[in-house]
Parts: C-alpha cells; structure tokens; sequence
C-alpha cells in the first residue's frame, strides 16, 4: 500500500491546460479543494484560513525559473496527459507552489501526516 495525499490528483482530469486564464485556474482548485478554498475574486484565490494567494498571469519565463520557484497559475499549465507514460523531466507534477501546498497541507512533516491516507495501488494491467 501506497501513502499519498488524495485530492491532488483531481486537477489532472478536471482542468484543461496552456496557458490557463486565472478564473479557470481558480475553478480548478475550487474543484479540486472544495474544502480548503473559499473563493476567488480579481486575481486572488482566497483560503478557508484566511490566507490569500494571487493567482494572476506572469510574463513567459524560461522552463528552469518556472520549476524553481513557480506562481500557483504556472502549476496548472502544463498538460496532465491521461494514461501517459512521461519520463520525469516532462512531468507536470514537478512544478509545485510550496506556499500554496503548506497552506492546504501543512507547514511541517507532522501536519502533513495527518492528511495522508491509504489506499490500495493496482498493479499492471490497469
């Protein structure tokens, strides 16, 4: 059995990707995090805690800086192809907000514990 956090893979099958517009994004992770995300409004995605999170186009930036240290709408352009096979450096999964996940999940190893779950992984054929 695997531990993982359960609701991160919906924005793969929920969303459409390239060059995403900041009202699309935020209905994406409002369907994707229906409990940790109050709303969006001009630019800005506002959390259940209180905390907000711009949410807002950048000018284009090359593929390293956007890996570094990329804005939560960046998170969401690349493609998720279904069922692919992609060798690592194509990966949508490697661009992560870490301010955005902290805020869902927790600052520390402990708090992100508490939301890891079980689950049963199937093994091939799918």
């Amino acid at each position: 059995m695997l531990r993982t956090l359960s609701a991160t893979a919906l924005i793969a099958w929920s969303c459409p990707s390239l060059a995403l517009p900041p009202k699309t994004g935020a209905a994406c992770l409002m369907a994707a995090y229906p409990d940790a995300i109050s709303h969006y409004e001009e630019g800005v995605l506002y959390l259940k805690d209180q905390t907000q999170r711009p949410l807002t186009p950048t000018p284009p930036r090359a593929e390293e800086e956007r890996l570094k240290d990329p804005t939560l709408l960046e998170t969401l352009t690349p493609p998720y192809p279904r069922h692919a096979q992609l060798p690592h450096a194509k990966d949508p999964g490697r661009y992560r907000h870490l301010g955005f996940l902290k805020a869902l999940y927790g600052p520390t190893r402990e708090e992100v514990s508490k939301h890891l779950k079980y689950l049963t992984w199937p093994t091939p054929p799918y």
